[in-house]
């Protein structure tokens, strides 16, 4: 066996190794969070309002759609039907890469008091963003050439993973991971400049936002950096290990983003009460009874109906 073929084995069965641990993470982000999901969302949200749905589109489309990858990683093909997986595999990416920048979108769109313009902004570029995505995943998704197959048959049971050009791949890595990096630097710079203009860098709620916003921003832009130094590096064996966490870790992170959010807010109105007041919110009751936010939408903060969270963070010395 030659060394570029071993390397070329290392490398298959590192990525194989890949996808399975992060299908682990994601069942284990989910476990740990699904108490918060249920008492902070579930219970509390009736109606199925903007942040209900982005959520479990987050949360369970990539538990969904994994098994499917594993069936395209992990069986046999002939080269037609492999040609075909991939672009499947490649199609079912796009909506992972879709989701978690919309939540930061949103997140900043509610901060600045849902101005028209903002929105257009925000729109704008996220339309770009969107753009980049389709031509990555959906317009012009790479298939298996002759040359890439007898890879294939040559190795022996190497199932359908991804092949290609490596500078090709590489460059639509590239432009799926700093497409993602500058629309959630967009979003995150719309709540640091509204968060300025309207004074509000002295209030705990706005201070959350941003340090909340801020966290994520850098979490992500690390796994990010960490996966794209990985698969430039010159030991091609591991240079498939980070690309599946590149593909969740905005899920996770947006996930952790609604149910900080939910819970800050149920923090917020039960503090918001009066002390004789307070015994009936209940925080621990599985229904919230109580609560005025039963069927607020949090993307709504400064709207009339979430007007307590306002009046209850107040400005910190």
């Amino acid at each position: 066996m030659s060394s570029s073929e071993a390397q070329v084995r290392v490398q298959i069965q590192n990525g194989r190794f890949s996808l399975v641990a992060s299908f682990s993470l994601l069942i284990l982000e989910w476990l740990a969070t699904f108490p918060s999901e249920v008492e902070h969302l579930h219970n509390v949200v009736s109606q199925w309002s903007s942040i209900r749905i982005t959520f479990v589109l987050c949360r369970y489309y990539p538990l969904l759609t994994y098994p499917i990858f594993f069936w395209a990683y992990f069986e046999d093909f002939n080269m037609q039907q492999c040609s075909h997986v991939t672009r499947l595999v490649y199609a079912l990416h796009a909506p992972s890469h879709f989701l978690g920048p919309v939540v930061m979108m949103l997140r900043a769109y509610a901060f600045s008091g849902r101005k028209y313009k903002t929105r257009a902004f925000l729109s704008c570029c996220y339309g770009i963003f969107f753009a980049v995505g389709v031509w990555v995943f959906w317009a012009s998704p790479p298939g298996i050439t002759s040359g890439d197959w007898q890879w294939y048959e040559h190795l022996g049971r190497a199932r359908c993973y991804p092949w290609g050009d490596a500078s090709v791949t590489g460059l639509r890595i590239g432009f799926v991971i700093g497409s993602s990096t500058v629309m959630d630097f967009v979003s995150l710079s719309v709540v640091v400049i509204y968060c300025r203009k309207d004074g509000m860098d002295g209030w705990s709620l706005g201070k959350y936002f941003v340090t909340q916003g801020l966290c994520s921003f850098v979490f992500v832009t690390i796994v990010n950096a960490v996966a794209t130094t990985m698969y430039f590096q010159p030991n091609g064996s591991i240079s498939l290990i980070g690309l599946p966490f590149v593909i969740i870790i905005n899920n996770i992170t947006a996930c952790r983003l609604i149910l900080q959010l939910r819970e800050k807010a149920m923090e917020m109105e039960f503090m918001a009460l009066e002390p004789d007041l307070r015994s009936e919110y209940t925080l621990t009751v599985p229904t919230r009874a109580g609560s005025q936010l039963t069927n607020v939408d949090m993307w709504s903060i400064d709207n009339a109906d979430a007007e307590l969270l306002l009046v209850s963070s107040e400005p910190t010395v």
